[in-house]
């Protein structure tokens, strides 16, 4: 679900009794959205839920129907920086339209798939009138 934080949004997971359990905190402009935080529920760890936010952010931005540049603001953690090598090739900056756009959104699509497979499912409800 996409939800608004004063002037920031976010993605959020919730589980099947409604509670909040992950989410990913961005900065949305009209020419770019900045991923700038995620947040999951120590207990709900290793169960696939970053690449699901990651995919829902980037649907969200493929869904503006224009060229957008996804940011990351600069990762310091070294979680952050494995999934800054891994999913966005090094890169703290990517076009949508771009090679490398679809590279990450091709994997994100597989491991989000592949989680389904061992009963993990996560639906995307998103409201592309939030991009401005």
């Amino acid at each position: 679900y996409l939800l608004t934080l004063g002037k920031s949004r976010g993605l959020a997971i919730f589980n099947s009794e409604g509670r909040l359990v992950g989410g990913l905190r961005m900065k949305v402009s009209r020419r770019k959205l900045w991923l700038a935080g995620i947040l999951v529920d120590p207990s709900m760890r290793g169960k696939g839920m970053f690449p699901a936010l990651l995919l829902g952010a980037w649907r969200l931005a493929l869904s503006a129907g224009r060229p957008l540049t996804l940011s990351v603001f600069a990762p310091a953690h070294p979680a952050s920086k494995r999934v800054v090598e891994k999913y966005l090739h090094g890169k703290t900056r990517i076009e949508t339209g771009s090679p490398e756009y679809a590279a990450t959104l091709a994997l994100l699509e597989e491991e989000v798939k592949a989680l389904e497979s061992k009963g993990i499912k996560y639906e995307f409800a998103l409201d592309s009138s939030l991009l401005g």
